[in-house]
């Protein structure tokens, strides 16, 4: 079988090697620090694979880490194919999604990405503490809940 890991990075990269062991698998990852050139064509490439990989029109949710703001220019590639579902929600929030280990947090540049499903009905960065802390990574953890087709 063929699978591939869209958003590759620590658990995707756990998951890839598991399935890997009777799976012919394709991690793709969309770390700057592991994808050359994101900003300008690592998208395109990530739009490209996934129209390659999913002819039969499935839904499709793309999330990462790409590390630009939601003005960079590099991010219209996926506009024209897939919707924000920070944008697109009808309850948002605006809160930084990389957080610097800071409680104000430093900037938006995680997302959801999707396309194929009925909408969105919500998206929310946590900002909550986990088991009594405030802080579990760099990042705060994003949600959206995705409308599926009948």
């Amino acid at each position: 079988m063929r699978i591939a890991v869209i958003g590759a990075g620590a658990m995707g990269s756990i998951y890839g090697g598991h399935l890997s062991l009777h799976n012919d698998v394709w991690l793709i990852d969309t770390n700057p620090s592991v994808i050359e050139h994101l900003q300008k064509e690592g998208l395109k490439l990530i739009v490209s694979k996934i129209a390659e990989l999913n002819t039969k029109g499935l839904p499709v949710i793309l999330t990462g880490d790409f590390n630009v703001a939601p003005t960079n220019e590099c991010v219209e590639v996926l506009r024209s194919t897939m919707i924000d579902a920070r944008v697109a929600a009808p309850v948002t929030d605006q809160y930084n999604t990389y957080n610097a280990w800071t409680a104000n947090g430093k900037s938006i540049i995680d997302y959801i990405w999707f396309s194929g499903f009925g909408g969105v009905l919500s998206y929310h960065t946590v900002r909550d503490a986990y088991a009594g802390v405030s802080l579990i990574s760099d990042h705060y953890p994003i949600t959206a809940q995705l409308v599926i087709k009948k």
